[in-house]
């Protein structure tokens, strides 16, 4: 039940990546979104674009390749800073790690101490009322 759970998952995030409205392309050769110079640009223009980006290719084309990038880790080149984006998660990776140990621990001691204090505070509660 895993596989097909996972299949469908990359599916639908593949969908809705390829959904959001604009063009890829379009926004690397005009900069930042912006769309105002954008009945300039001709197709020939976007070609190079597209085919370094891999968007010229059909979809399930694109689907294979992007699901055995993310299987090898390489998620690409971040188009913010032109670095590879499996560096930026490696060096935010650690402060992630902690966060995530922190909430732990201060669940489980929420847990932990929570039916204790409640107990304590109110007496009702450790079975010697009447139901």
């Amino acid at each position: 039940m895993f596989v097909p759970t996972l299949l469908f998952v990359t599916i639908v995030v593949f969908v809705i990546l390829r959904v959001v409205p604009g063009d890829p392309a379009l926004m690397l050769i005009s900069g930042e979104g912006d769309e105002s110079g954008e009945a300039d640009i001709t197709a020939e223009a976007l070609a190079d674009p597209r085919a370094k980006l891999g968007t010229d290719r059909p979809l399930y084309v694109e689907y294979w390749f992007w699901v055995t990038d993310m299987l090898r880790l390489d998620f690409g080149i971040s188009y913010w800073w032109d670095t590879p984006v499996i560096d930026d998660l490696k060096d935010r990776f650690p402060i992630t790690l902690e966060l995530t140990a922190a909430i732990a621990i201060v669940v489980l001691a929420w847990n932990l101490l929570g039916d204790s204090l409640r107990d304590v505070l109110d007496p009702k509660l450790r079975g010697t009322g009447n139901a």
